[in-house]
């Protein structure tokens, strides 16, 4: 497979794809919903267990959006493999 058409980001006729801002405005976590985000992931047993229904259930904030917490969630795990990565090669 051709490497540009890989990224997704080139077109065929060689040229990049302008970005387009979503006109949705973009979504703010605030302190009090980043703290119930973590407690309601220690209940669930951490970023490996903690399924995103799951946390937005032990939130009970019913406006955020499941997205949202499906992308916090993956930058949590991202951050934990990269600390895991980083304490193995401290050995």
């Amino acid at each position: 497979m051709h490497e540009s058409r890989a990224m997704g980001h080139r077109r065929s006729s060689g040229e990049v794809r302008p970005y387009v801002r979503s006109s949705k405005p973009r979504f703010n976590w605030t302190s009090e919903l980043k703290l119930l985000f973590e407690e309601a992931m220690i209940v669930l047993g951490g970023t490996r267990k903690a399924t995103p229904k799951q946390i937005r259930e032990l939130m009970k904030c019913p406006d955020i959006q499941l997205s949202h917490i499906k992308s916090r969630l993956q930058m949590c795990r991202i951050r934990m493999e990269e600390k895991e990565r980083k304490s193995g090669n401290n050995l």
